[in-house]
Order: C-alpha cells, then sequence, then structure tokens
C-alpha cells in the first residue's frame, strides 16, 4: 500500500544480496500511466511494516521498460478529463518528449492523482477503464 492507505500492489519476492546485507523488495503493482502491471523493486528498509500491510513511500520512483507514457497519457485524459493533476502531467510529458527527454521516473505520489486506474473508485470501474484501454 501506498503510505496514504491506497492499495497498489503486493511483495512479489524478496532479493538478497550475497553478503545478506542489502535486501529489496520485488513488488508487482498495478497500471501507472504505463497502464499495466509492472514490477519494481524498492530497497526493503524503505518499506513500513505494520497491521498486515506494507506501506511503500510516496516519493518512491517509478520506471516502466520503455517510454510510451505520452500515448498513455492520451487515453487517461479520454477517461478523466477533469483531472488537474492527470492535466498537468500530461503537459509535463509532452514538454519532455517534445525535447527529447524521457518522462521516466515518475514519482508513485503522482501517479496516485493522475493515473485513471489508481484512480478509479472501485473495481468495477477499473474493469470498464481496461477494456477501454484494450479499445483504445
Amino acid at each position: 500500500m501506498y503510505d496514504t492507505d491506497e492499495s497498489i500492489g503486493k511483495i512479489d519476492d524478496i532479493l538478497i544480496s550475497s553478503d545478506g546485507k542489502q535486501p529489496y523488495a520485488v513488488l508487482s503493482i498495478g497500471g501507472f500511466l504505463g497502464m499495466n502491471s509492472r514490477l519494481i523493486v524498492v530497497r526493503y528498509n524503505s518499506l513500513k511494516f505494520g497491521d498486515e500491510k506494507v506501506a511503500l513511500p510516496g516519493g518512491t520512483k517509478v520506471c516502466a521498460g520503455h517510454e510510451y507514457t505520452e500515448a498513455n497519457a492520451k487515453f487517461a485524459l479520454s477517461v478523466d478529463p477533469d483531472n488537474a493533476a492527470l492535466r498537468a502531467m500530461a503537459e509535463r510529458v509532452r514538454q519532455l518528449r517534445a525535447a527529447g527527454k524521457p518522462t521516466l521516473p515518475s514519482l508513485l505520489a503522482d501517479e496516485l492523482k493522475a493515473n485513471p486506474f489508481l484512480t478509479a473508485p472501485d473495481v468495477a470501474s477499473f474493469a470498464d477503464r481496461r477494456a477501454r484501454k484494450d479499445r483504445f
């Protein structure tokens, strides 16, 4: 979960260096502006544990495997055109891509405000958005 009690995924695996000093958690997180579930790796000590939940700091950087944020922002705006955070993110993405710069990584806190999958109010809305993305 994100540090504001929003569920975003689960721990898939734990990676431990050969000396055992730097463990990392592999997290499966669903739908960023990249739209699909992603595996991300974070330092284990950056996670907060409590009440059978794990919290991930909002400053966590999110990196997709390839650059497709601009196309996904167009879809996101078709779903949620009144979302001010999304409009601001889409404009920043447009400017970066026009300058030939990457849009990634993004911050988890920003994705939780702008991503149409992470802002879906319920499972039915999420499923509808996913189906719409498949046809977009």
